[in-house]
């Protein structure tokens, strides 16, 4: 059974499931957070429509493979100053999902909610979370990146990208159990993005690129690595000038944002243009790409 050994979104060591927790056979749900919270049995939609359950669902699915503690659940739950009842509610709705959750799995197949000592558990594998999926992919796009494969690069960043539907966490992602979770699957979404653009660059799709990447830069202004990006697909399109506008745009912002300078890597993208750099003509050779993007990566 696999663990993921962390909870990698609050960057806490977790309580890891024993071996007689993690036995037995684990039901087929799939469960999405790359978007408004789903959950399928096959084609079938399991409805988990009541908030509590929801946000327990949320809660588990975010320390999978990990005992989450009775206190982490009611905080989750219900705040920093819960009501007195809270503990006899929480097995109320812990047992509400498991009814909910192996009502969906297949014949023969339960225990996906499983109780310990300390709290409670979600059993899954990792193909079973939309989350893992595309950490996955980003992952094995970024070694096609740094490998120079640009066309595999840019289909699995395509099919890391395909497993969102909307903003991660849906309408929970504004919870405070939430926050933190759903900004860094926001900042991984970010990071593949970049690496889809920065394969598609290397392939030479300069022109087909401008209007995507402006949108990016409008979206995100303090974000360096897809100004840059933008500058050099101007610059490849022979607008010198509008390059070195995004250059001087990029300088203001930071300024008067943050009283920051430009990182060095766009800096020198910035003399490559003005110098009329030939390592800025063309195809990239393999290796480091062009202004890596700072991925996020979980604690093993």
């Amino acid at each position: 059974m696999a663990s993921f050994g962390y909870d990698r979104y609050t960057l806490r060591r977790s309580t890891p499931l024993t071996d007689q927790q993690s036995a037995g056979p684990v039901g087929l749900v799939e469960f999405k957070l790359l978007g408004p919270l789903e959950v399928t049995d096959g084609t079938r939609q399991i409805e988990v429509s009541r908030p509590k359950l929801r946000a327990l669902l949320v809660v588990l699915l975010l320390q999978a493979n990990q005992v989450v503690s009775l206190d982490r659940l009611v905080e989750g739950l219900w705040g920093a100053d819960p009501p007195a009842s809270t503990t006899g509610n929480l097995h109320t709705y812990v047992s509400l999902l498991r009814r909910l959750l192996e009502s969906g799995a297949r014949t023969g197949q339960h225990r996906l909610l499983v109780s310990a000592p300390a709290g409670y558990a979600i059993r899954i594998e990792p193909e079973q979370l939309d989350v893992t999926r595309f950490e996955a992919a980003a992952a094995e796009g970024d070694r096609a990146l740094l490998d120079g494969r640009w066309d595999d690069a840019l289909a699995v960043y395509d099919r890391a990208l395909g497993q969102w539907r909307g903003d991660a966490l849906g309408e929970l992602a504004s919870e405070p159990f939430a926050q933190a979770a759903a900004a860094r699957l926001e900042e991984a979404r970010l990071a593949a993005v970049e690496g889809r653009v920065e394969a598609r660059l290397a392939l030479g799709h300069h022109a087909a690129l401008i209007g995507e990447l402006e949108t990016l830069v409008a979206g995100h202004p303090l974000r360096e690595g897809v100004r840059g990006k933008l500058m050099l697909a101007l610059y490849r399109c022979g607008r010198q000038a509008d390059a070195l506008a995004a250059y001087q745009a990029l300088r203001r912002t930071l300024a008067d944002e943050l009283a920051l300078s430009p990182h060095r890597s766009c800096s020198a993208s910035k003399r490559r243009s003005c110098s009329r750099s030939p390592s800025w003509t063309g195809r990239r050779p393999r290796g480091r790409p062009f202004a890596l993007r700072h991925r996020v990566t979980w604690p093993r």
